[in-house]
């Protein structure tokens, strides 16, 4: 059951309309680029993850995505909720202490991701290990956090392609005619879904 009824249809959509791109294929684009990253026999891979909807769902289908491709890999879970920082803290210290083949950090908040870039990189053990981010740290700020080219150079990420049509690219000049940087925003792709939503809401109950 929805917010405003059980059934929707295109004649009866409901009250609640929202646009959001399906984490299924990035998180699935990610299993494999996990799986083509970390080659050596039995493998282990940490998994920080957010305990909320895009934390939580997208680990779930990263999980099950890197299980058809390879049975091998070792993975560890390593949860905190959004407002712990004291549960953060300890997941960071786990996953240094495991000394991993790899990390995936998932997280709807940049400071969350670049402050464990940070903890990383302040650790006294070197380590080459890959760090794996999904769309949460597609912001320029990741760009801004003081650690070392090593480090920064470890990052393999992932994030939805912006839309290639000639309406997406009009609408991406106007925003930065205004001064809004659309092209290193990962938000406009979801502003240009809201703004067809809105006219499509307004023709619907225009006509209904």
């Amino acid at each position: 059951e929805t917010i405003d009824g059980e059934e929707k249809s295109d004649s009866n959509p409901g009250l609640f309309w929202r646009t959001v791109g399906p984490d299924s294929v990035q998180a699935n684009v990610m299993a494999a680029a996990i799986v083509n990253a970390l080659t050596t026999p039995q493998a282990t891979l940490a998994i920080i993850y957010q305990n909320s909807v895009y934390g939580a769902g997208f680990k779930e289908i990263v999980y099950e995505g890197i299980r058809e491709i390879s049975m091998d890999m070792t993975l560890s879970l390593h949860k905190f909720e959004r407002a712990n920082s004291a549960e953060r803290q300890l997941a960071w210290e786990a996953v240094a202490g495991l000394d991993p083949d790899g990390i995936l950090y998932l997280s709807s908040d940049i400071q969350d991701i670049t402050s464990f870039i940070s903890f990383l990189d302040e650790q006294t053990a070197p380590s080459s290990a890959p760090i794996f981010l999904a769309d949460g740290a597609a912001d320029e700020d990741l760009f801004q956090v003081n650690v070392n080219e090593q480090m920064l150079g470890r990052i393999i990420g992932t994030k939805p392609a912006l839309n290639a049509s000639s309406i997406f690219t009009a609408f991406e000049t106007q925003l930065q005619q205004k001064g809004y940087d659309a092209r290193a925003n990962p938000y406009t792709a979801y502003t240009y879904d809201a703004t067809w939503m809105a006219a499509l809401g307004f023709a619907w109950a225009h006509f209904n």
